[in-house]
């Protein structure tokens, strides 16, 4: 999922086009209606965010122009400006199964001239949609074998990816409406509901490692949902876990103020201080609440000393 995720986010960076200002939240009719996990991003929404302001600050800084500049004579747009927004989801908990949609307006014609460069580029049909498929080497350096990436345009505003065939045509026939969606089932209720947000996620089937120290909470939860927003200054993010018993829930609470405590021992790291002093924990029944409200300044504030220290890592490395 998280390699799956990352990925998504370049290849929808390389493709997008310019869109409009308009923000893309979530469509639950996009989704198959029995996902494991899901999760969106608004990228317009991130951009009209502090944290959003500063990324874009830093992609206009004169080593990123560039790059960019070759990417705008390819694509005919300034990436920057381009991504809309991008939906994940998976049948399975395997990267296998995921799906990426990503939001845009699409310049077919130079897309497929792209697409047709790829290693062993191939073109297939379904029904009135062509499916395209190439070789991606960067997974087979990674897992071996041949792995191949298939892609389809959907009606010039979307680029649908996945890594297996079947996914891919299904969710087609989702988008078109010929097979049910999230829109229909009754799976993840608040996933594309109420006020939008930067980030919406859901999840009923987490594949954790036995030794994270989070594997405890996770196994124990029945469904999962994170919603981040900005909001008033502040970065607002919402973590919910439901547990499988009413017995679990006050020992999943406990573990969750205990982490929050762990992060809170580090008197030499004072972003983590700050950070567990803006962690809550709630308990509600069988729904755990973990809710963080940190201002956003503090946030980019973190971030900009992190890219300094790894700015001073990598001199050193030179």
């Amino acid at each position: 999922m998280k390699y799956l995720f990352k990925s998504t986010v370049l290849m929808g960076c390389l493709i997008s086009a310019a869109m409009s200002s308009m923000a893309n939240p979530a469509e639950r009719s996009a989704v198959i209606d029995d996902p494991a996990w899901v999760l969106h991003l608004d990228v317009d929404a991130l951009r009209k965010s502090a944290v959003g302001a500063y990324i874009l600050t830093e992609l206009h800084k004169p080593e990123k122009e560039l790059q960019f500049f070759v990417l705008k004579a390819a694509l005919g747009s300034d990436l920057r400006t381009a991504l809309h927004g991008i939906t994940v989801y998976g049948a399975s908990p395997s990267p296998d199964d995921g799906v990426a949609l990503v939001y845009a307006d699409i310049n077919t014609e130079r897309l497929m001239a792209l697409a047709k460069q790829a290693e062993d580029y191939r073109a297939t049909a379904h029904g009135k949609h062509q499916v395209s498929s190439w070789i991606d080497a960067k997974r087979r350096e990674k897992e071996g074998g041949q792995p191949r990436t298939y892609s389809a345009i959907y009606k010039d505003q979307m680029v649908v990816f996945a890594q297996r065939e079947e996914r891919l045509t299904r969710a087609l026939d989702v988008l078109d409406g010929s097979t049910p969606s999230l829109a229909k089932g009754a799976a993840f209720p608040k996933f594309g509901a109420g006020e939008p947000g930067i980030v919406q996620a859901a999840a009923r089937q987490i594949d954790v490692p036995a030794d994270n120290p989070t594997a405890a909470v996770f196994k124990q939860a029945r469904l999962i949902g994170l919603e981040v927003r900005e909001s008033g200054q502040n970065l607002l993010a919402n973590l919910s876990l439901e547990t499988k018993s009413q017995e679990a829930a006050p020992l999943v609470a406990d573990v969750a103020r205990g982490i929050i405590a762990i992060i809170a021992l580090q008197p030499d790291n004072s972003d983590a201080v700050k950070l567990a002093q803006s962690l809550s924990v709630q308990q509600t029944g069988t729904i755990i609440g973990v809710k963080l409200k940190i201002p956003a300044d503090d946030v980019v504030a973190a971030i900009k000393a992190d890219a300094a220290k790894k700015a001073v890592k990598d001199a050193s490395a030179k």
